[in-house]
């Protein structure tokens, strides 16, 4: 199954009541008879794979990993185009690059800064339309849907329940040092988990 289909076949799944049956009829009816046919426990399989590991997984070939963690980034002034930009282009590229994560789905909300003409055609030159999940794409993120969000409801809310959990930061220069010492605890474990948690939010 290409990657078209599984996507395809996952968005039919959870638009037809979460139902394999409904999901391989709607393909059918759509496409007519299948060249290479599946069936619905093909589908159910795909499924429970699709929810164990992240929606990334239908990007995925074979032997191909799907985790990584990009070490943090901190803006030192107000976010820009400019500096979102810069940041894109050397630190999240590099490493996506540095990892071989060359089929990564990019997702951002819609804060203006995102927005900017740079930074968009950038993100369509490095990911494609298909793979940026964001306002101005085909793929856009609900607005104000921040429970949809790994970073959201987990990441940072964990990140700053242990940052503050004894004495504040007297500086910025110690709460950048505590934020890089948390994160450098966080385990790929946890992020999986964080991310199959999505399902239960939709």
């Amino acid at each position: 199954m290409d990657v078209s289909t599984r996507i395809e076949i996952v968005q039919l799944y959870y638009s037809l009541g979460e139902s394999a049956t409904a999901a391989l009829r709607g393909y059918k009816t759509k496409h007519g008879p299948i060249k290479d046919p599946f069936t619905v426990s093909t589908i159910t399989r795909l499924i429970a794979k699709f929810e164990s590991t992240g929606s990334d997984w239908i990007f995925l070939t074979k032997g191909e990993s799907l985790w990584c963690l990009l070490r943090p980034f901190f803006f030192d002034a107000t976010v820009s185009g400019d500096s979102c930009l810069h940041m894109l282009q050397t630190h999240v590229i590099p490493q996506l690059k540095q990892h071989k994560k060359s089929l990564t789905v990019f997702q951002q909300d819609g804060a203006p800064p995102h927005y900017s003409n740079q930074v968009r055609n950038y993100l369509r030159e490095q990911f494609s339309d298909e793979r940026v999940i964001a306002r101005g794409f085909p793929n856009f993120w609900p607005a104000r849907s921040p429970n949809l969000t790994p970073l959201d409801y987990w990441f940072w809310r964990m990140i700053k329940a242990h940052v503050y959990h004894e004495n504040k930061p007297k500086n910025l220069v110690e709460l950048r040092a505590r934020i890089e010492e948390e994160y450098a605890r966080v385990t790929l474990e946890e992020v999986k988990h964080a991310v199959s948690r999505i399902s239960y939010r939709l």
